[in-house]
């Protein structure tokens, strides 16, 4: 327990640390984020421009964003590790390499997360629906679970493409496009509905679309907590998200005794 209570220390002091010293990268990524979701949201919130439409929208988008950002960053993460050639010495010591990398995400989680409730307010303030945030009172409490469960999907498939990383060496550009696939094929900026027949069915394999489905009826249909469980949809949101989470652990296992297999570990 205490090292990974040292792991959580480091990883929060590295963070801090990095935003005092790399303070302007940090400040033009933000604003490079804001701008992207400012384009985002102008896009596609006049098809639907009611308040609950508009709420859904910025709500989706950042959740995209909170979890794309975990996804990218397991990837990165093993591609620095085997640069620096301290991958070896992780897999070496006592904690399990899984339970490590997960404890280094969910910090990831949290400092985005933090950045995100940022750009909620300014998107809020700036598209008139500030004073919407208050409707939905305890509800939010809702929206928080429905998002740490779409959070645990995108770590499973984050595992599996750092295993493929050991493996491949650079994989950054598979992160970039799976993210831009579930942020327009999920229903997060264009319902299900009007996607073509054939996207439509592919998009219902993505843990993400069911996600958005639950949030939706939540933001969109003001459907109580009791009814949003009682339903399929959120049935299949927890299992897509969870099954995820699996076969990504399990998938990045195979993938590292395959490179250990083929001594790639302990080279980039």
């Amino acid at each position: 327990m205490s090292q990974y209570l040292l792991i959580i220390k480091a990883e929060w002091l590295m963070f801090l640390q990095e935003i005092k010293y790399y303070w302007i990268n940090t400040v033009f990524y933000s604003i490079t984020t804001l701008l992207l979701f400012l384009g985002i949201f102008y896009t596609f919130q006049q098809s639907d421009p009611t308040p609950d439409a508009i709420m859904s929208l910025l709500i989706g988008v950042l959740l995209w964003h909170v979890r794309t950002g975990a996804l990218s960053y397991l990837t990165m993460a093993f591609e620095d590790e085997a640069k620096m050639g301290t991958l070896e010495q992780i897999m070496m010591s006592r904690g399990k390499i899984t339970e490590i990398f997960l404890i280094k995400a969910f910090i990831t989680v949290i400092f985005t997360s933090i950045k995100c409730l940022v750009f909620f307010v300014i998107c809020a303030y700036i598209f008139g629906v500030a004073e919407h945030i208050f409707s939905y009172g305890l509800m939010w409490l809702a929206i928080a679970a429905i998002g740490v469960i779409g959070i645990i999907g995108f770590i499973g498939l984050g595992f599996g493409l750092a295993g493929l990383t050991l493996i491949y060496k650079r994989t950054q550009s598979l992160p970039g496009v799976l993210s831009y696939v579930f942020l327009f094929f999920s229903g997060t900026v264009v319902t299900i509905e009007a996607l073509p027949p054939l996207i439509q069915h592919f998009a219902h394999i993505l843990p993400i679309t069911w996600t958005i489905s639950v949030l939706r009826k939540i933001v969109v249909n003001h459907e109580s907590i009791a009814t949003i469980i009682a339903q399929k949809d959120t049935m299949y949101m927890i299992m897509a998200n969870v099954g995820a989470l699996i076969f990504g652990i399990i998938a990045f296992n195979v993938l590292v005794n395959k490179a250990k297999a083929m001594g790639k570990v302990g080279h980039y």
